[in-house]
This record gives structure tokens, sequence and C-alpha cells, in this order.
């Protein structure tokens, strides 16, 4: 199972795996679960109005793994499961 941080959204990288917490039809991403691939996505989710998301550094690029201090971290919690 992979396990998720809650990570403010001025942490965010390219190259990390996010989950939002946001229903799909408010977002213009096809899925809720993907790896970023730009700064564009990440402005994307600032115009949404995101202050947080679900980090899953298992599924992250490697370089990205450990870019966010442990003491930014809020308790890891399990991924939903899919198709939730």
């Amino acid at each position: 199972m992979n396990s998720s941080i809650l990570i403010d959204i001025s942490q965010l990288r390219v190259g990390m795996y996010i989950q939002l917490d946001v229903g799909w039809m408010h977002h213009p991403f096809p899925v809720s679960s993907f790896r970023v691939a730009s700064i564009e996505q990440i402005a994307t989710l600032r115009e949404l109005g995101l202050t947080e998301v679900r980090y899953v550094p298992k599924k992250s690029d490697p370089d990205q793994r450990e870019l966010v201090p442990a003491a930014w971290r809020v308790p890891e919690m399990p991924a939903p499961p899919s198709g939730a």
C-alpha cells in the first residue's frame, strides 16, 4: 500500500506523485492521482485554491522523495482504495 503525506501546495514540485482530495468535477485533470509533469499543472492547482495536496513518495520520481522535510509533514495516512 502507498502512504500519502499531506503537504502544503508551496512544497509541490514537478515529479511528485499527488492525490487530490476533491471530486473529479472540481478540477480539470483527467484523474485525481497523478505525477506532476509541469509547472503549469502546479499553477493550475494553485488557481483552484488548493492549499494542500496528498503526496505519495513511493510513486514520485526518486529525486523528489526527500524534498519534504519531516517537520513539515502531516502524519501519513493510507491511500484511498482504487476507484474511490
